[in-house]
């Protein structure tokens, strides 16, 4: 196994980590399931972290209301506080995070109980409502850490498996230009797949399991290997972070205008990721959206900005289930010759992804920077004699923009890992083809 594979330099720059190394079939099956495992798992941690995100969007609607009313409750705020506990417990338990520091316990969480007094009202403790409140929102962004960290993994080895895909393909080129004089003889017209037809499906539809199906699903890869949805990504960053960084709490206009500022770049950015050519019908057997809510407006613009950061890019499984097995129509030589062409194309188009993923990084860490910045501000505005309302709620819509972009380029990642299911198999489909080739 190649030195590589055990390599634990995590702060290393992503481009050109693999250059120069050749690596056989076996080690290049191994990272595409290793890097598969960590889109995977980091697809798990985004739903997480925006299950938590909404709690907390729901609870801190309430914090000046119990500030004002020294902890006692309405029933709307005994429903986020009860909401909160439950946030806590379970991203205590299972957060995922590389590094989950202090864990919110469970007598922690039992400070949040409301106590029922006699005369019927709810009370809560608004210390412990505050730093349960702190804490979730801390192992939050602990999981977009652990997203970030997964994402890069995944990204190093589908880098490197791209490597030895366009050298795959390229034998098969060359084997396909010395078959001259073979042919396909009657009883190899078809051979049975097991595995990997779901990436001759285009949406919810059959798979088309010969040559035609195989360059259409190759037509969609191109599609992502042309970067226009990496451009997209870098802009939205670029815009998130120059939002959290400028925004101020000082006065009520200047708590409006953050958030309008952020609202204004996050409309531009989904808007961008549905014109950048990605059909509707993906690869994988899964479909390509990206969320545009519209928002009643009786809205606050706060309220607005909560609902549309979960308006993201979307990588849905299609519906009904696909069967166990299906017959492959055996491809020409010519076909086959296309066909692996046009694979070493696009796998270079992909591993030319490196750059643009340590700028995506790059971005990420500034605007955890950034965010952490505005904390001391948000703290600063929150304690002030004459402080505007509703810092607090502001203060955690617009830091959401860290979710946000993670959860934008996790499904870059998933797009990536499903186009390299596309080309492995691809190219399994021509060497099986080539193999039932016989000589006159």
């Amino acid at each position: 196994m190649s030195r590589f594979l055990t390599r634990n330099d995590e702060n290393a720059s992503l481009e050109n980590f693999y250059s120069n190394l050749s690596i056989g079939l076996e080690e290049e099956m191994l990272l595409v399931k290793d890097a598969d495992d960590e889109v995977d798992q980091a697809l798990v941690e985004v739903e997480q972290a925006e299950s938590a995100e909404n709690v907390v969007a729901a609870a801190d609607q309430t914090d000046d209301m119990i500030v004002k009313n020294n902890g006692e409750l309405d029933e709307n705020g005994v429903i986020a506080v009860d909401n909160l506990t439950t946030a806590a417990s379970i991203i205590a338990t299972d957060d995922g995070a590389v590094n989950p520091g202090d864990p919110l316990n469970e007598a922690e969480t039992d400070k949040l109980i409301p106590v029922v007094e006699s005369s019927g009202k709810y009370y809560v403790s608004i210390e412990s409502f505050r730093e349960t409140f702190a804490k979730i929102k801390k192992k939050i962004l602990e999981i977009v850490a652990s997203i970030w960290a997964r994402i890069k993994a995944a990204y190093r080895k589908y880098f490197g498996a791209y490597t030895s895909l366009m050298k795959r393909a390229k034998d098969i080129e060359t084997r396909a230009d010395n078959m001259s004089g073979k042919i396909i003889d009657s009883a190899h017209k078809t051979f049975e797949i097991t595995s990997g037809a779901q990436y001759l499906s285009l949406g919810n539809t059959e798979p088309t399991t010969n040559a035609a199906g195989v360059t259409a699903a190759l037509d969609v890869v191109g599609k992502i290997g042309n970067k226009k949805i990496l451009t997209t990504l870098k802009d939205l960053g670029k815009s998130l972070l120059e939002s959290v960084k400028g925004a101020d709490f000082s006065t009520e206009a200047d708590k409006d205008s953050a958030v309008s500022t952020l609202l204004t770049a996050l409309t531009k950015s989904l808007t961008q990721m549905g014109t950048v050519g990605i059909p509707d019908k993906f690869i994988g057997h899964t479909e390509y959206s990206v969320d545009i809510t519209n928002v009643a407006s009786t809205a606050t613009p706060t309220e607005e900005l909560n609902i549309i950061l979960q308006d993201r890019i979307r990588i849905n499984e299609g519906d009904g289930k696909l069967k166990d097995s299906y017959k492959f129509t055996t491809m020409s030589v010519s076909d086959v010759k296309k066909i692996a062409s046009t694979i070493h194309d696009h796998a270079k188009s992909l591993k030319g992804y490196e750059v643009g993923m340590d700028e995506l990084e790059k971005t990420q860490k500034d605007l955890a920077s950034a965010s952490n910045t505005l904390e001391t501000k948000a703290n600063k505005a929150d304690s002030a004699e004459d402080k505007v309302e509703g810092i607090v709620a502001a203060y955690n819509a617009i830091v959401r923009s860290n979710t946000y972009f993670a959860n934008n380029v996790s499904s870059l990642a998933k797009m990536l890992k499903l186009s390299t299911g596309v080309l492995q198999n691809s190219l399994f489909w021509c060497t099986k083809s080539l193999d039932l080739h016989k000589s006159k």
